[in-house]
């Protein structure tokens, strides 16, 4: 099995001694070899799901330091480029927001790129599923995306002996101001608090079948968003 999560915010690389693999959790500095840098400050959209600096996210294989923080190589990204373009998105600006990886099977991610001939430009947004799971890009317009406040990449593992893990990655509309999930490890965690981020969230844990997250903004809770997703089965929410 391998482990590869890239969350938030200083990126610490977790060497398994009983497995193959390394995780990933990006925060405020990331320290390699002797060396600390820190990441660049991002910052999340706004409630039109507009980025002040344009398309949000990593370059597919794009290292800091030597470090990969997109944590997508990219061959990875080739299915969501071909998809890009045929919807009439910029298949060459394709970046990764967050990604996590739990097996061999592929990567969970949410992935960004911008409208070609149009204007004014906008964002759209890809959740990347593993394996060869089709991709669907979604764009603000009144019955798309608009109205939603998050989206979300989700895959319960069905691992023999454990308690089938739920891997999921996500990002938040700006006017997210907080994401609580409710049925985890903790029993009630707040997965996200809006900061220097593009607004990406992630987790993977063991929960329960009626796991939830909670999505407050502007003083009150904006929406629950029920973690659906079987054992052994992958879903795109929002």
């Amino acid at each position: 099995m391998i482990t590869w999560r890239v969350p938030v915010a200083v990126l610490v690389a977790v060497v398994c001694l009983s497995t193959v693999g390394y995780a990933i959790f990006p925060r405020a500095q990331h320290r390699a070899s002797g060396v600390t840098f820190k990441l660049p400050d991002r910052q999340p959209s706004n409630a039109l799901w507009v980025w002040p600096d344009g398309v949000p996210g990593w370059t597919p294989g794009q290292t800091i330091k030597g470090f990969p923080v997109s944590g997508v190589q990219p061959v990875e990204v080739e299915a969501a480029q071909l998809a890009a373009a045929r919807s009439g998105l910029d298949s060459g600006d394709v970046h990764v927001i967050v990604s996590t990886r739990g097996d061999r099977q592929g990567v969970l991610a949410i992935l960004a790129t911008r409208t070609l001939e149009q204007t004014p430009v906008r964002t759209c947004l890809a959740a990347l599923l593993r394996g060869t799971a089709p991709v669907a890009w979604v764009c603000p317009s009144a019955h798309v995306l608009s109205h939603n406040h998050v989206l979300i990449a989700a895959a319960r593992f069905n691992w023999p002996g454990t308690k089938d893990p739920l891997y999921f990655v996500g990002v938040a509309r700006g006017d997210v101001a907080r994401i609580v999930l409710v049925g985890g490890v903790a029993g009630r965690e707040t997965l996200y608090t809006r900061a220097k981020s593009w607004g990406e969230f992630d987790s993977a844990q063991t929960t329960s079948l009626g796991a939830t997250l909670l999505v407050y903004g502007h003083g009150r809770l904006l929406e629950t968003v029920p973690l659906d997703v079987a054992v052994g089965q992958q879903r795109v929410l929002r």
